[in-house]
């Protein structure tokens, strides 16, 4: 008798695990075809890059260059992608909340957020 209920009870809870399952995977299929920024995660910016367009960062960063380094300040840990001043891709940073440095960008123009900085 108890086996019984032990075998129902497993039954139902792996049932209602897989109608669960199903909702979920439903539900992201509507999000993964409504054209939204607003639900895309930091590293979908990385699908623009692939595309050939410019991407920005997520949330908005305050961009300082003082000597050869970027002083950037952001409100939110995210990533920030650079492009060469050609409009080609040239490296995606990781950033966290607070304030980030870049170094070792070679000398030359970049675009980070449409914003074009330079290294001199």
């Amino acid at each position: 008798m108890i086996r019984l209920l032990s075998l129902s009870l497993l039954l139902s809870i792996a049932v209602l695990l897989s109608a669960a399952w199903n909702g979920v995977a439903a539900s992201n299929d509507r999000l993964a075809h409504r054209d939204s920024t607003a639900l895309r995660s930091p590293a979908g910016d990385m699908d623009d890059v692939l595309q050939g367009r410019m991407a920005q960062s997520q949330f908005p960063v305050k961009l300082q260059v003082k000597g050869r380094s970027v002083c950037v300040r952001s409100g939110y840990s995210q990533v920030l992608p650079v492009y060469r001043e050609s409009g080609t891709f040239y490296a995606m940073f990781r950033l966290e909340k607070g304030i980030n440095w870049l170094n070792g960008l070679p000398r030359g123009s970049y675009f980070v957020n449409n914003r074009l900085i330079i290294i001199p």
